[in-house]
């Protein structure tokens, strides 16, 4: 078992850059893995949604390298792909997430599910399966894996809040990855 932390939620009110929070776990706590959070990284004028988004990924690898930190998974960005006001907005910032992990060598990716409130059992399967095959090209070719997590809270619809519920969704995807 490897003990590692998600760098987002707890450092991104005090440390704005992603190099500075990695930095930062090096310094001043044990953990030596990393979770990388693209929650906020992928937004619009983000140099990592542009032409040339490798070369935004270089202070990120010089942290990482510099600190020893090893990164190994990451989170996608922050959005709901069946609810959000722009969903093909959110699957380009979701597969470049996948494509930004690869280059930064992390093996796997959490990306959540979506649900809206009036969306029945079977659509809520449907739909999220429909956006996590839109990854899958991205996934195959850059050999992420991808790790569908839980949602939103039990208030939702369909929160994926056990195992049976979790497996449904996985094979609803039916992907090695």
């Amino acid at each position: 078992m490897k003990m590692a932390t998600e760098i987002f939620n707890a450092l991104n009110i005090h440390l704005a850059s992603l190099p500075d929070r990695i930095r930062y776990i090096a310094a001043n706590t044990k953990f030596r893995q990393v979770d990388i959070s693209f929650w906020d990284e992928l937004e619009m004028g983000s140099p990592l949604m542009e032409e040339g988004w490798r070369a935004g990924l270089r202070p990120i690898k010089k942290a990482l390298d510099e600190s020893g930190i090893l990164p190994i998974q990451a989170h996608s960005p922050k959005g709901d792909p069946l609810a959000s006001p722009a969903p093909e907005l959110h699957i380009r910032k979701t597969i470049r997430s996948i494509e930004c992990a690869a280059e930064l060598g992390i093996p796997a990716i959490v990306v959540h599910p979506g649900a809206y409130p009036s969306i029945s059992h079977d659509a809520f399967i449907s739909q999220n399966r429909d956006f996590f095959q839109k990854l899958i090209p991205t996934a195959e070719s850059c050999g992420i894996e991808i790790l569908i997590e839980n949602i939103g809270t039990p208030m939702d619809p369909h929160y994926l809040h056990n195992a049976h519920e979790l497996l449904q969704m996985i094979d609803a995807v039916d992907h090695p990855l």
